[in-house]
This record gives structure tokens, C-alpha cells and sequence, in this order.
């Protein structure tokens, strides 16, 4: 059984030298969740924050097109049909005083709310896209089956929330075997000490927290 510090060892081969077997997962990155007129900035909450980092994830992932490192989107979308049990009894149940309707959910299916934030430096036709009706980005969807025909071994998670859904698909990886990279400054949540304590808890038990500065210099060091 493979200790933390064999882990640790390891991964800087995986990482410094073999920006094939890498992949960047830009997750959520949605106007339900990013834009001022989403359903999340209606609610009241600091999309602010989120749209503060935006400009951090594009440059990320233009330095991943030009290393020769792998990009897939991850989308979320709901409608009643898609979502799960356990996502209806803790979303659903939230919403008091009116009966529930399909168009409550957040980024429904086919709305404008479910379309990619159009701040954020557009997907190339070439990059893939999954779609996921919960918050882990494996979790009924393709995406371990497209990582696995690629050679992929570490995942790089950016997006929003930083506490919840890119949390939740980073450490999804982890337990499938992959290295598990998430940027701290390219992820973003509306709640400043839920980030703080994700990015904490991931780097000590999951896997590590560069900012987006170390990672380009990693790869513009091995283009020489």
C-alpha cells in the first residue's frame, strides 16, 4: 500500500515531465453560476468573486492549448428526468413556500443559465465536452473512459465551485487513481473560507494547490 509520501515523490515526474498524460477539466463555468443575471447572483451571492478569477482560468487554458495539454469541459445541466434522487431531496427540499418547478432548477436544461459564461475564452471544436446532472464530474458520464483512451494520469480542476463541484470531481480522480491538481487560483467559490479550507484540505490529503504562474513556468521550461 502506497504511502502519502511515495505520492509525493511520484507525482513531480508525472507532472514536470509529461504534460501529455495531463488533462485541465474547466467545470461549471456557467452564467447560472458566474453571470450577474444567473439564478445564483439573484439569490444574492458574491458571483463577484467567481468572475475574479476568470481571467486566471483563460490564461490557464491557453497555456494548456499551447503545451500541448489536454482540455475538456464539463457542463452541468438538470432537468427532472436527469437529476438524482439524493441531488432532488437536497435542492429541491430547499425550495419553500411554492411548488417546485423544472425551470427552478439551477442551470436547466436547454436555458440560457446552462450555457458556458461568455467572459470565458471560448471551447475549441476539438476539445470535448461532458455533461453531468450532479456535482462529481465522473459520476455517470464518460469522462474516466476519455481520460483512460488518452493515457490520462493527473487531472487538473478549475472552475467553479471551488468547494463543491470542482472539490467534488478532483477527489472523484483521486479515488480512481488519478493525480489530482487543483489550481488555487484559478477555482472559484461566492464563500472565501469554504475555497481557503478546499484548497487546504485537498493539498493535504489529495493532491496539490499551484497557482497558475508555477504551472505555466513548468510547462514553458519543458517547450525549451
Amino acid at each position: 500500500m502506497f504511502g502519502f509520501g511515495v505520492h509525493v515523490r511520484i507525482f513531480p515526474i508525472c507532472f514536470c515531465t509529461r504534460t501529455k498524460i495531463t488533462a485541465l477539466l474547466v467545470i461549471d463555468m456557467q452564467n447560472d453560476y458566474v453571470a450577474d443575471d444567473g439564478k445564483v447572483g439573484k439569490l444574492g451571492l458574491d458571483v463577484k468573486k467567481i468572475q475574479a478569477v476568470v481571467p486566471t482560468m483563460n490564461k490557464l487554458i491557453e497555456a494548456a492549448r499551447k503545451a500541448g495539454t489536454m482540455v475538456i469541459w464539463i457542463r452541468q445541466t438538470h432537468l427532472l428526468k436527469d437529476s438524482l434522487p439524493n441531488y432532488l431531496a437536497s435542492n429541491v427540499a430547499k425550495v419553500k413556500g411554492k411548488q417546485f418547478k423544472e425551470e427552478d432548477f439551477l442551470v436547466q436544461g436547454g436555458s440560457p443559465g446552462a450555457e458556458y459564461y461568455d467572459k470565458m475564452i471560448k471551447r475549441l471544436d476539438g476539445e470535448i465536452e461532458v455533461i453531468k446532472h450532479t456535482y462529481g464530474g465522473f459520476t455517470n458520464t464518460e469522462l474516466d473512459t476519455y481520460l483512460k483512451a488518452r493515457g490520462i494520469k493527473t487531472i487538473m480542476s478549475i472552475g467553479c465551485l471551488s468547494n463543491v463541484c470542482v472539490q467534488s470531481t478532483a477527489m472523484q480522480g483521486w479515488f480512481l487513481g488519478y493525480y489530482s491538481i487543483i489550481p488555487a487560483d484559478a477555482a472559484g467559490s461566492n464563500d472565501t473560507a469554504l475555497h481557503d479550507a478546499t484548497l487546504k484540505n485537498h493539498k493535504i490529503f489529495f493532491g496539490f494547490t499551484p497557482n497558475t504562474d508555477e504551472i505555466i513556468g513548468i510547462w514553458n521550461k519543458m517547450a525549451k
